[in-house]
This record gives C-alpha cells, sequence and structure tokens, in this order.
C-alpha cells in the first residue's frame, strides 16, 4: 500500500542519516510516519462530510479531541487507511448530531457522573490499547497508561465540574468515543465491519 511504502522509505532514510541501528526507533518512525499520512487521509475525509452534513465546527472540536485522548489511549484500527478514513469521518459526523441533539448539559448530574466514572473504569483497565504496527516497550506502554488516565480524568473533570462551557460537549463525546473505542464488543464489531468493507475495496490504495 502507498502509504505503507512511503513510512518504510522515509523511516528507513531518517534513521541512515541518523546513523541509528536500533530496529526499535526505525519500527517507531515507520509507524510515526504512517500515523501521519493516515490522519492527513482521515481529516481530509472529516472535513468533506462535516461539510457537506453541516456540522462543520462540531465535527471538527470532536476530532480534535479524540485526537488527543487517543494518542495516548490508543483505539481500534480498520486494516487499511482508506477504511479507517471513510469509518472515522461518517462516526465523527455520528457524534456530532449526537451532541447537537442531546447536549450534555442537558444531561441530570447523576448520569454525568455515571457516564464518567464508566469512561474512566475502561480507559484504567484497558487502555493503552495496542495496535499489530505499534510497538510499544514495557515502559512505553507504562507511560502511556499513566498519561491516558490523567488525560481522561482531567477531561472529565472539567465535563463535570463545568458543563455548560464552551467545547465541554463535544468533549464529553469524544471522552464517550474513547471509552467505546477500547471495548471487546467494539473490537468484534469493528473486525466485521472491516471484512465488508474488504469487498468494495478489494485492492487498496493508499
Amino acid at each position: 500500500m502507498l502509504f505503507r511504502r512511503l513510512a518504510d522509505t522515509w523511516a528507513s532514510t531518517l534513521v541512515q542519516a541518523a546513523g541509528e541501528e536500533d530496529t526499535y526507533r526505525r519500527d517507531l518512525s515507520r509507524y510515526v510516519f504512517e500515523t501521519l499520512l493516515s490522519g492527513a487521509l482521515s481529516l481530509a475525509f472529516v472535513l468533506v462530510f462535516s461539510l457537506l452534513f453541516g456540522v462543520f465546527r462540531t465535527a471538527l472540536l470532536i476530532t480534535a479531541a479524540i485526537a488527543i485522548l487517543k494518542s495516548a489511549a490508543g483505539g481500534l484500527h480498520m486494516s487499511t487507511p482508506l477504511r479507517c478514513a471513510v469509518t472515522g469521518a461518517f462516526t465523527v459526523v455520528v457524534l456530532s448530531y449526537l451532541a447537537l441533539l442531546f447536549p450534555w448539559s442537558r444531561y441530570s448530574a447523576f448520569f454525568r457522573l455515571v457516564f464518567l466514572i464508566a469512561i474512566n473504569v475502561i480507559v484504567w483497565r484497558k487502555a493503552p490499547l495496542e495496535t499489530k504496527r505499534k510497538p510499544l516497550t514495557p515502559s512505553h506502554k507504562y507511560n502511556l497508561a499513566v498519561l491516558s488516565r490523567v488525560l481522561v480524568f482531567s477531561a472529565s473533570f472539567f465535563c463535570l465540574l463545568f458543563p455548560k462551557v464552551r467545547g465541554m460537549n463535544e468533549l464529553f463525546y469524544a471522552l464517550l468515543f474513547q471509552g467505546i473505542n477500547l471495548l471487546e464488543v467494539t473490537a468484534i464489531g469493528v473486525g466485521k465491519l472491516d471484512h465488508i468493507m474488504g469487498y468494495v475495496e478489494k485492492n487498496p490504495v493508499f
């Protein structure tokens, strides 16, 4: 696939230029380059979908929050960047409509607390979620686990105390996405959807 070949080439060039012989650094560099390329494709689809469905501002805020949370907590991925981009953009549009139809500030204090506690428990137990092409050393995994817990707890704290502040609505739905994205049942659903999309994308380009 194009992105994987480009990432391999760039990573190899960077490692050779730096005089590095550590295979872990090369694998990590390749993953970073591939993530950047896939992220750019995903962002392009989010922009197009959000403009088409009239949820541009909400979708952009949710996407930014998800990107920050997912960078530490990890999450599920489709087998190709295009499938990730299409599915991700559709998910963000759905979350945007939910945020507009069911604003965070309208939930009762009890339900806000229950939702946030559940999300924090999931992140505490499941994060970081490793992917096949994301190499994690034990120390790196530990650091990401701590960072993900701090990020999610901090975001939850602000959502709980300031539910009517601008941006808290989108932040909550990003937290909700992150919690759901770490569950085993979600992984099963994503796997089946990926298999179905494979019938359409028979020869992956990206």
